[in-house]
């Protein structure tokens, strides 16, 4: 090979990894416009358990409004399954895993149309509100007699709005026994004094995890540390936290009523048994529940 040709080969492979160069920018540049044009403008709001940032759902996403077709559908699932669940109950032939396996398939049904619309009308989340209700009040009064009478029916009427109005918290399970306090603690896994920014209540796995008010569900899911965990969103700036979950019994978006089943006590995350984190906020301000279940809140 002459130099002429070795000079016009290193040129021409000069020319080929430019050209690569420019191919992947535009390829970045495109992938990053696209991003920019599919952001949403707000990032999601957060909060913080356990150490854990946890994002909470963002209620303004672009999704579809639920179709008339669907909306009928929806509400005869609802009469079928309030139907099925009086009937059973009246004749005491239905079981807690029987009530268990249908909540289940309701709540994947609500998830998966709830993130692929937009919004439940206020009518049809109401109605749907109250069918949960029923089935949950079937289920705690075979598990836990002693709760079924706080469970709420809702009206259909009721707005599932939270307005400001006075409450009470609950106990989130039965049985109570503190564990750990809130406050700085000897941290169980670090032996170092660390901020508990709750408080533990101990119990055996699968036992019930009850609403302690009523409130929105803003999250629903898996978060590091903190395992299973549903946050609640109440009124007045007040937001409830329950993690370490075996199982969760509710969906992100609806309006659970106080002392409505939202879990299974278990220990998942970073945990050394089985027993429920409870927490309580107020404007993002950590508090003890201690202090604050059972007192009427203005």
């Amino acid at each position: 090979m002459t130099k002429r040709e070795i000079r016009t080969s290193r040129a021409r492979a000069r020319v080929a990894r430019a050209g690569r160069w420019i191919f992947f920018f535009a390829l970045g540049a495109a992938l990053v416009g696209c991003a920019s044009r599919t952001a949403k403008p707000d990032a999601p709001r957060a909060v913080d358990i356990l150490d854990e940032r946890v994002p909470l759902y963002d209620d303004g996403a672009p999704l579809p409004e639920l179709t008339e077709p669907e909306i009928k559908n929806w509400r005869r699932l609802i009469q079928a399954i309030e139907r099925r669940v009086e009937t059973q109950s009246r004749r005491k032939t239905v079981s807690e895993e029987q009530l268990l396996a249908l909540k289940r398939r309701v709540n994947a049904l609500v998830a998966h149309s709830l993130n692929s619309h937009r919004a439940f009308p206020s009518e049809l989340e109401n109605a749907l509100a109250a069918m949960l209700a029923r089935v949950d009040r079937a289920f705690v009064a075979l598990r836990a007699p002693q709760y079924a009478a706080i469970v709420e029916v809702p009206m259909v009427e009721k707005s599932p709005t939270m307005r400001r109005r006075p409450f009470q918290f609950i106990w989130p399970v039965t049985g109570v026994e503190v564990s750990s306090p809130f406050g700085f603690r000897r941290d169980p896994y670090s032996g170092r004094a660390r901020f508990h920014d709750g408080i533990d209540l101990a119990g055996q796995p699968g036992e019930i995890v009850f609403a302690a008010e009523r409130g929105r569900v803003v999250y629903a899911g898996y978060k590091g540390k903190a395992g299973r965990v549903v946050i609640l969103e109440h009124a007045n700036g007040f937001k409830t936290f329950y993690a370490h979950l075996n199982d969760i019994l509710t969906v992100e978006r609806l309006v659970v009523e106080r002392g409505q089943p939202i879990g299974l006590m278990g220990s998942t995350g970073r945990s050394t048994g089985s027993h429920l984190h409870f927490k309580i906020t107020a404007w993002d301000q950590a508090l003890n529940p201690e202090k604050f279940v059972g007192q009427v809140l203005e």
